[in-house]
């Protein structure tokens, strides 16, 4: 009778065991959900000041076109060179130049503003993904516990019973064979 108290007291610490371990998991899985989070939102933050940067180099490229435009219209009174054309065609290639170096800058941070939202997403799907497999091992150490449990149960029935041996009839009661 003590063997199977043992036994029982043995299942039900490795039970315990096996819910801790699986709280454990489950604990760890969260902090790991919490930190993708916490490490998303640094990315984003991170790619607002790119596109911060992005949008004042566009604004730059646009001050600079102007300031050029100006002094170009400004020299364009005094006369010009003839080889180096035109004011109104130097004027437009400037333009070319400073709306692409705008349009380029402008690109980029939309790009930016696009990449904020895949991080945040992605984050989010990452941590769910670690809370379900938290939520999973808190499961499985309740069914280990509950498995540790039965186990010992079934063990500890054996135990002081006296082994069945199966009895065999040496005669056939079922009528002759078929074959």
């Amino acid at each position: 009778m003590e063997a199977a108290a043992a036994i029982m007291v043995a299942s039900t610490v490795q039970a315990g065991m096996s819910i801790m371990q699986g709280n454990a998991q489950a604990a760890s899985l969260k902090g790991r959900a919490l930190m993708t989070l916490s490490r998303s939102r640094s990315d984003i933050i991170r790619s607002r000041a790119e596109a911060l940067k992005h949008k004042k180099a566009a604004n730059d490229a646009l001050e600079k076109m102007n300031r050029t435009l100006a002094t170009v219209t400004a020299y364009g009174g005094q006369g010009l060179d003839p080889f180096q054309g035109s004011v109104g065609t130097i004027a437009t290639n400037i333009m070319k130049k400073g709306f692409s170096d705008y349009g380029a800058k402008k690109d980029s941070a939309a790009i930016e503003k696009e990449n904020q939202a895949i991080i945040k997403y992605t984050a989010e799907f990452q941590a769910a993904s670690y809370r379900k497999a938290a939520s999973r091992a808190r499961a499985a150490g309740y069914m280990g516990a509950a498995m540790s449990l039965a186990s010992g149960y079934a063990t500890a029935s054996t135990l002081g019973t006296p082994a069945s041996t199966p009895q065999y009839s040496t005669v056939n009661t079922a009528g002759p064979m078929p074959w």
